[in-house]
């Protein structure tokens, strides 16, 4: 700075806006008095504390708020996946059981044609051969191939469908496999 601009300086004042504030504006003509400058300065310093610590608390209520909020989605999300996968599990737990019903039936099924087959071919007579001999003509149902993996409730539907047909196969021949009583 020049002489010249200081003598402006000090002729017309200084107000600014500085990094603490706005700056008082006093002229070299008359200095202030030191200890108001030094309360202005550390009311300067207490007013940008008391911001400096509003913002801090200001972004730390929004960053746990960010959180929460993004912890109640990821929750919600998590939540509505357990519920599908346990219904999933449910379907295919199902799923699993019909086909274990019709395994045993099938098995039941094939046994009994067996039994059936073998009493006709030797015409023994301690079973009721007049209702085995029409039996032996049919054929228990055709299981199909079921598989759980792409659709377990149709899947399900299927397998006892396939079973109740076996059953009712079943029912009659396993009558007539009865021994016959005197």
């Amino acid at each position: 700075m020049t002489d010249d601009s200081l003598e402006s300086v000090a002729a017309h004042g200084i107000r600014g806006r500085g990094p603490m504030g706005l700056v008082p504006r006093w002229s070299y003509a008359e200095p202030p008095e030191f200890g108001r400058l030094i309360a202005d300065g550390a009311e300067d310093g207490r007013r940008w504390a008391a911001r400096r610590a509003r913002r801090a608390v200001s972004a730390a209520l929004s960053a746990v708020l960010l959180l929460s909020a993004a912890a109640g989605g990821g929750c919600m999300v998590l939540s509505a996946r357990a519920r599908t996968l346990e219904s999933e599990r449910a379907a295919v737990e199902e799923c699993s059981d019909s086909l274990r019903r019709l395994s045993a039936l099938e098995s039941r099924a094939m046994k009994a044609r067996r039994r059936m087959d073998d009493a006709v071919s030797r015409l023994d007579q301690s079973y009721d051969l007049d209702r085995l001999v029409p039996l032996s003509a049919t054929r228990p149902p055709e299981v199909p191939a079921v598989s759980c993996f792409a659709d377990p409730a149709k899947a399900a539907a299927r397998a006892d469908r396939a079973a109740k047909g076996l059953s009712d196969w079943l029912k009659p021949v396993e009558a007539a496999l009865n021994p016959a009583r005197p």
